[in-house]
């Protein structure tokens, strides 16, 4: 071989690689992988919820009437009451 590279490092010039996506520091293989598709850490890791609760809202055999009322049973679960 005549000393050229190819492939994605052949711009590789001078101590400084070109910016690559691909190129970000993750241990997340699934990150990694969007990474790969072209995703930005940003847009992989904004949550996006796409459900409305509606009430009357019944949930495990349990039924909420309203919002605060199902907010307030969440805070108690999660506070061991």
């Amino acid at each position: 071989m005549d000393g050229r590279r190819s492939g994605p490092l052949a711009l590789y010039v001078g101590g400084v690689r070109p910016y690559n996506r691909t190129m970000i520091k993750t241990k997340n293989p699934y990150e990694q992988t969007l990474l790969q598709k072209g995703y930005s850490l940003t847009e992989i890791r904004e949550t996006k919820s796409t459900q409305t609760r509606k009430f009357p809202l019944t949930m495990y055999g349990r039924t909420f009437q309203t919002e605060e009322e199902y907010n307030e049973a969440l805070h108690d679960f999660l506070n061991g009451n």
